[in-house]
């Protein structure tokens, strides 16, 4: 085993092992930071920061999602990433057990019904706005890795992810639907899942169609040449 994936296995392990942990302490309680961190969001809400984190709530549920993962998974198969897609489709799917399997075990409330903006009666934790739309920045992220090595463009999709991810999990505080901790517990099985996914192994072409090496392109001007003739 190398050391990037000894380091992307502890990653994985300590996420999850977060995620649980959380999870099970938060149940039966609310937190003071839980119960603060909703106090705030009531307290500062205007019609325009509510039309602001209802469009987060959008770009954060199942069908932006499922539509991230499918981009991803389409772009990979037309490179011929075969690894990629096979993850993306494993990612995806994953995802939408997590979630279901995730708030049954836990079985936390969610905030008060009067603290909401649109009342949902389904359980909280973990935030499956948070741990979907982590899956989906990863798989991004990992699509954006592979077809380019440019900095620039990597520390870009790196820094728009983050603020995609973000402010998904905002909304859901702001609009009181989610404690605090439920959109953490989120962000961090959705990383774990994310990683693993993306660990499974396979083996994926870099470039469709691949690149000429610097030897390999005078041959093929050559060659090029002499059928022209």
């Amino acid at each position: 085993m190398d050391v990037r994936t000894l380091r992307r296995t502890g990653a994985v392990v300590l996420l999850l092992a977060f995620g649980i942990l959380l999870g099970l302490w938060v149940r039966s309680r609310v937190p003071p930071f839980d119960q603060a961190i909703l106090d705030f969001a009531v307290a500062h809400r205007t019609a325009a920061w509510t039309t602001f984190f209802r469009a987060a709530a959008l770009c954060g549920g199942t069908p932006a999602v499922t539509v991230i993962t499918v981009v991803v998974a389409v772009a990979a198969v037309w490179r011929r990433w075969w690894t990629l897609a096979g993850q993306a489709v494993v990612a995806g799917v994953g995802t939408a057990v997590l979630v279901v399997a995730g708030k049954s075990a836990f079985g936390r409330p969610r905030p008060p019904a009067a603290t909401q903006l649109g009342v949902l009666q389904s359980l909280s934790y973990p935030s499956g706005h948070a741990l979907g739309s982590m899956v989906a920045a990863t798989l991004l992220l990992a699509l954006v890795f592979a077809a380019t090595r440019a900095g620039p463009w990597r520390v870009l999709a790196v820094l728009l992810v983050a603020v995609y991810v973000v402010w998904v999990g905002l909304s859901r505080l702001y609009l009181g639907v989610h404690w605090g901790s439920d959109v953490l517990g989120g962000w961090a099985i959705g990383a774990a899942w994310g990683l693993l996914c993306l660990g499974l192994p396979g083996r994926q072409r870099k470039t469709w169609p691949p690149a000429l090496t610097a030897s390999e392109e005078p041959a093929a001007a050559q060659t090029d040449s002499d059928a022209s003739t």
